[in-house]
């Protein structure tokens, strides 16, 4: 029985909630007309909006309003920040160019060894790394082609001789009528003929390294071997080694190098964009990086005016006297290039410029208590300065100390007027 009661108590208390909703939707429509006529009742009619204008903060406003602002310093500002200043001018810029750069060896310091003719490497005489004077002997070839050579210079020497011989006693008889002019002309058409074969014979040993000393042992028949000396042709240290003793060697086939370190030259790689502010005997410094102090002076010799196939970049040759040996060739080093704009620009210091977000701004001191920001825009920056194309006029004070102070400044500012 009690819970039948409880059962009726919850369900008279459902059906009058629905009750009171039912009712309460039935008045809807009339309790929203009143609301409707309160608020006709209380216009005035419709208002005129067009007048009105929404003020932004100085951040969200139109780029077409006067972005100009003016940093104010107090006395008391200006005396604590000291602000430094320099007077903007239009010049011709320069600045240096940062490249990476190969030492090698300068094209008349270096040399090719190679074998003058065919034949078998019999001696050696100096080694790879071993300094070496011009003339001295590196090598011995025995040679049959060198062998013929000789030969044929021994004949042509006899035969020389024979005909100068018989020259003068045509000459003699000529004289005395015995001979006609026909058998002189006849005789000394021969001996030149043999002077020509044995001048011949003399330069191809002499091409092939062959000197006057060694001809006149050969004539002498003090050398018994046909062996042929390959010597240096220039000062400086074998740096390449291709043979060893026993060794057939075909003629012209490469045999060693050597190098005189004391000239080297600089082959340094340029980006395009840059070569545009090199020009020959621009200022060149060359240092062997961070860590070291040592750097040496030279002048931009030659730019070669097509791209490396390899670096895509622009070549750029200088040649340095290095009596020391401090640039070893196949080094890299760190080539500085003073270069210079073609026209003038404005050049400031990069310490001068912060950024707005994305933008460059400068401040220009109008007087000793007011800067204005304003923004430039930065063609090329060069290290520590920039060039600016745009922003800037001849005879501004621009700020080049404090900067970062006068941001604050006029961020504080910004937000007063928000």
């Amino acid at each position: 029985m009690g819970e039948l009661k409880n059962f009726a108590t919850e369900r008279q208390t459902i059906d009058s909630f629905f009750w009171s909703l039912i009712m309460s939707i039935k008045h809807l429509p009339v309790f929203l007309l009143q609301i409707s006529f309160l608020l006709s009742c209380g216009s005035d009619g419709p208002k005129d909006t067009a007048g009105d204008e929404m003020t932004l903060p100085p951040s969200m406003r139109e780029a077409s309003e006067d972005s100009t602002q003016i940093i104010h310093l107090t006395a008391t500002q200006a005396e604590n920040l000291k602000i430094k200043t320099m007077t903007v001018s239009r010049n011709k810029a320069q600045y240096p160019i940062a490249v990476s750069a190969i030492v090698e060896p300068a094209p008349d310091h270096i040399t090719i060894l190679s074998a003058p003719i065919e034949g078998v490497v019999v001696k050696i005489m100096a080694h790879e790394g071993e300094s070496v004077r011009r003339g001295q002997p590196l090598l011995e070839l025995e040679s049959l082609e060198f062998s013929d050579l000789i030969a044929a210079f021994i004949q042509n020497r006899t035969e020389e001789n024979f005909r100068k011989n018989q020259l003068q006693r045509m000459q003699s008889l000529f004289e005395r009528k015995i001979k006609s002019r026909k058998e002189l002309e006849k005789a000394q058409t021969e001996y030149e003929r043999a002077r020509a074969a044995l001048h011949g014979s003399i330069a191809r040993l002499l091409a092939v390294g062959v000197d006057e000393p060694e001809l006149t042992e050969w004539l002498n028949n003090t050398r018994k071997h046909p062996h042929l000396t390959v010597r240096a042709s220039m000062d400086g240290v074998i740096t390449e080694h291709l043979i060893d003793i026993g060794q057939a060697v075909n003629r012209y086939d490469r045999i060693g190098t050597i190098i005189n370190p004391a000239r080297v030259m600089i082959r340094g790689y340029v980006s395009p964009e840059d070569a545009d502010f090199i020009a020959p005997r621009s200022k060149v410094t060359i240092s062997l990086g961070n860590q070291s102090t040592g750097s040496v002076e030279s002048s931009v010799h030659a730019i070669v005016p097509v791209l490396d196939a390899m670096n895509r970049s622009v070549t750029v040759t200088c040649f340095v006297e290095n009596p020391a040996d401090w640039l070893k060739p196949g080094r890299n080093v760190r080539m500085q290039i003073q270069g210079v704009t073609p026209e003038a620009v404005h050049l400031i210091p990069f310490r001068a410029v912060v950024y707005d977000g994305t933008q460059p701004v400068v401040f220009v001191q109008k007087d000793q208590q007011n800067f204005e920001k304003r923004p430039i825009t930065i063609g090329r920056i060069t290290g520590e300065t920039v060039i600016v194309t745009g922003g800037l006029n001849n005879g501004d004070r621009l700020a080049v100390s404090q900067v970062f102070s006068l941001k604050a400044l006029s961020r504080l500012s910004e937000f007063a007027e928000e």
